[in-house]
């Protein structure tokens, strides 16, 4: 038998190729969102909503060739859009980068408004 090797499709773990690097791109992408420094409970949120993310796209496209159940990929989708609240994102375009007045400083705009 002469049979030439097929490409990979899929990882040993089972998983699709660029499965683990788009998972830890969207990791990092929300470590940074999240100001660089987190918690190992954060981290765990984190983790949890980019499975629950992948994992719901994985359900839409199964679903789109017809082979997934719309019942379940309604439940893993609002799952994760549930886990993506609870991560408390700054909301895209907010720079984040204006300087927070202080409590002086916010005491002394009110007595200003005040007199």
């Amino acid at each position: 038998m002469n049979a030439q090797p097929q490409p990979a499709t899929r990882n040993v773990g089972g998983r699709p190729l660029g499965f683990n690097r788009r998972r830890k791109e969207l990791v990092d992408g929300y470590v940074t969102a999240l100001g660089g420094r987190v918690t190992p409970l954060v981290m765990a949120d984190i983790e949890r909503a980019v499975d629950l993310l992948m994992l719901a796209r994985a359900a839409r496209i199964a679903l789109l060739k017809g082979e997934g159940n719309i019942n379940a990929t309604v439940k893993i989708e609002n799952a994760a859009d549930r886990a993506m609240r609870r991560l408390n994102l700054p909301a895209a375009g907010a720079g984040g980068n204006e300087p927070v007045a202080d409590l002086q400083a916010y005491l002394a705009t009110k007595a200003a408004g005040a007199s």
